[in-house]
């Protein structure tokens, strides 16, 4: 219930470390907030190794400066890019994130991307910019998959880390399967257009 709950949470999700919940006034509790980074059974979650500032921010201030800070780190087969607008100075900041920026080595194709705040989904193209914009104290996460035989599975749209909870298998003949290990809805990209379908915990479909 902290007005600021949401940028700390994505903060912790992203160190790879604990994550704090207070149990005190439990009924003003954001069980919605929650429910983006805790699965059912209880497990969190988290990305595969802590988060790194990217390229352009390394040396950069980004609370005395206007600048967002961008940290990312990379997730089950996907990557995870957190946004924050932190600057001292308020106000809305606007940036981009590009593979270009990226702290690790990354597959040099274009990636479906998908923000798991805004709902946003698109396609980056290996040469481009995506443009970001935050008003003051606001967050945005977004995950990258790379396209490949014109197919991506984002993963769970309800979770902060889509691709955390789904297990993804590519086949040589180019098939794709997807498992869900837990109920949600299931986002993915074949052929120049996003889907949707309402999966189960432990079903498997073909992409």
């Amino acid at each position: 219930y902290d007005p600021y709950a949401k940028i700390h949470a994505v903060a912790r999700v992203f160190s790879g470390g604990p994550v704090y919940i207070t149990d005190r006034e439990t009924e003003k509790t954001n069980i919605d907030l929650l429910k983006r980074f805790v699965l059912p059974d209880g497990r969190l979650v988290r990305v595969d190794k802590p988060a790194l500032p990217t390229k352009d921010v390394l040396f950069r201030d980004p609370y005395n400066e206007p600048v967002l800070l961008k940290i990312a780190s990379e997730v089950n087969g996907s990557i995870s890019i957190a946004v924050f607008n932190v600057s001292k100075s308020g106000g809305r900041l606007d940036g981009s994130i590009s593979l270009d920026t990226l702290p690790f080595q990354v597959k040099r194709v274009d990636y479906a991307y998908y923000k798991t705040f805004s709902g946003e989904r698109g396609i980056l193209k290996q040469d481009e910019e995506l443009p970001l914009s935050l008003e003051e104290l606001e967050v945005e996460v977004i995950n990258l998959v790379p396209v490949e035989d014109c197919k991506a599975v984002v993963g769970l749209k309800e979770y902060l880390l889509p691709r955390f909870p789904v297990k993804v298998f590519r086949f040589p003949n180019g098939k794709v399967l997807a498992e869900s290990l837990v109920s949600g809805t299931l986002l993915y990209y074949v052929d120049g257009a996003f889907s949707e379908s309402e999966v189960r915990e432990g079903s498997v479909i073909e992409v």
